[in-house]
This record gives structure tokens, sequence and C-alpha cells, in this order.
């Protein structure tokens, strides 16, 4: 299978997977502080975490960004060869 043009690989399942959940968290979040702002402007009183369940949503949305990310740098790339990807150049590894 050839390398798509723009020269970056396609992600794979679990890839897209714990990105999209990274995503969920982090609308989560926003959701969240949007709420906060309602309560706060409207005086609307919605359920919302507080702030460790704030830092929770966030630790975990980062975790599974990274995750996804490392997965994706460990996959090979299409044209079978390690090093290619949006960072390595003609110049070599970094």
């Amino acid at each position: 299978m050839a390398e798509p043009a723009d020269g970056f690989r396609r992600r794979t399942g679990a890839t897209r997977t714990l990105l999209a959940i990274a995503v969920v968290l982090l609308a989560a979040y926003a959701l969240n502080v949007g709420l906060g702002v309602a309560d706060v402007k409207l005086h609307a009183s919605a359920w919302r975490l507080g702030d460790v369940g704030e830092f929770v949503l966030v630790l975990f949305a980062m975790a599974f960004f990274v995750a996804g990310l490392m997965i994706d740098e460990q996959a090979p790339a299409a044209s079978g060869d390690e090093t290619a990807g949006p960072l390595s150049g003609e110049g070599g590894e970094r």
C-alpha cells in the first residue's frame, strides 16, 4: 500500500479510538466549565463536577491523547520505512 500524497500515515483503529476518547473527555470538561459559567452568571443550579472532577477529566483526556500519539508513532509507515513521519525530513533524525 502506497503512502498518501501528503506524506502522513493513516491512523490505526486503536489510535482513532484513543483520540476519540480524549476528545469526548475534553468535550465533557468544556460542558462542565460551561455549566459553571451558567451557574455563576444566570444563577442556574445545574449539577456539575467540582475542581477535582475537572482535574480528573483533563488528566484522563491527556493520558488518552498521549497514548494515542505513542501508538501512532510506533506504527510502521505504509512504505515500510519506520522513520517516515511528519517530523522526519531529509536532514535525518533530530
